[in-house]
């Protein structure tokens, strides 16, 4: 009952440096096409973080063949954007386009099919600062 949302920039959020404990960042980046601003946006997240704060980070690894205005980040632009902190990141969701013509047979499938490494399509993190 005491959640206060608000919306601002990214590149310049209105909380003092070292705000919070946590911060989710789920299809973030891959939504953002200038490089540059990605980069800010991952600059001020890291002001607002404590300095032992964590980062829950969950995001595309491949373009988005459908739509050009979701790009893929990979591994050495994740370690750009967050130069400075401990992670663990992996692999993991298999291709939704994949996922989706499974039909019946997903509960066999979709096991088996998220277990090659090619086939995922998202990194998922655990940073700390």
């Amino acid at each position: 009952p005491d959640i206060k949302i608000k919306e601002m920039d990214a590149r310049n959020m209105k909380f003092p440096k070292h705000s919070f404990d946590f911060i989710s960042v789920s299809t973030l980046f891959s939504s953002v096409i200038d490089k540059e601003i990605r980069f800010q946006i991952a600059s001020e997240i890291s002001r607002v973080l404590k300095p032992s704060g964590i980062i829950i980070y969950y995001d595309l690894r491949f373009n988005n063949s459908y739509n050009s205005n979701i790009i893929g980040i990979d591994k050495k632009e994740i370690n750009n954007l967050f130069p400075d902190m401990k992670k663990k990141i992996k692999k993991i969701t298999l291709l939704p386009p994949l996922a989706r013509r499974l039909g019946k047979t997903t509960p066999y499938l979709y096991p088996l099919f998220s277990m090659i490494p090619l086939l995922k399509s998202h990194y998922v993190g655990l940073f700390k600062k």
